[in-house]
């Protein structure tokens, strides 16, 4: 068995509609910092949509009785399986400064005079998801590890008074016959799994970070573009 991270995909996304996206665009991801500093370059993440086991789910619902007899606080678990149909490995990243504005290309420019920069490119433009959309500024290819990324876009972040939103970017990889984890743990984080086999190891590659502005987010997916 092997340990592997996983992700589930949200409900703006069926597999096909997310396949045809990822093998356009590639796979973007949004993590918090302090966990995309713990990732190495090249590690994988596997994708998977969240099977919830009603019937468990109602068998494990429990009622809180209040004092007067009244119906209370109802909580239940999140019960059911893991529908794991792809995986990306970790060889970028997508960095935006939270609220744009003069000051995001000012802390954009701090946070690449502190890393260690091989070659920039500019472009490639505007990337139109169906959970957002975004521009590519340029894209610089870096020889620092993601925790030293992190621990300097924090140092920038403190003396600048700005917040940077990262994103984990890789190729998708298909899995033909989709494995399911049952049961499974529903998170709207970073999952730690356990799965036999080995997933395709990621060859060489060049570790690059776009810069992006103008990101906005869709909450829902226009009917025009369901399938």
């Amino acid at each position: 068995m092997t340990i592997y991270n996983l992700l589930y995909v949200g409900k703006l996304y069926s597999v096909a509609r997310f396949e045809a996206e990822a093998e356009k665009h590639g796979v973007a991801r949004a993590l918090p910092a302090p966990f995309v500093g713990k990732l190495k370059w090249g590690d994988p993440i596997m994708l998977a949509q969240w099977e919830p086991n009603q019937e468990a789910q109602r068998e494990s619902r429990t009622t809180q009785m209040t004092v007067e007899g009244q119906k209370g606080h109802v909580s239940f678990k999140r019960i059911g399986s893991a529908k794991v149909f792809g995986y990306f490995h970790v060889t970028g990243l997508n960095m935006s400064v939270v609220g744009g504005g003069s000051t995001a290309d000012l802390a954009k420019d701090a946070l690449s005079r502190k890393l260690r920069i091989v070659r920039f490119v500019v472009g490639p433009g505007r990337v139109d998801r169906v959970c957002g959309s975004y521009g590519i500024s340029s894209t610089a290819f870096v020889e620092d590890t993601l925790e030293e990324i992190m621990a300097k876009a924090k140092e920038v972040e403190q003396s600048m008074g700005v917040k940077f939103k990262w994103f984990v970017a890789g190729r998708y990889v298909r899995i033909d016959d989709p494995v399911v984890l049952d049961p499974c743990q529903f998170t709207r984080g970073v999952l730690k799994v356990e799965v036999d086999g080995d997933l395709l190891p990621q060859g060489e590659f060049e570790p690059g970070i776009n810069f992006i502005f103008d990101y906005k987010r869709k909450l829902y997916a226009p009917k025009e573009e369901e399938q």
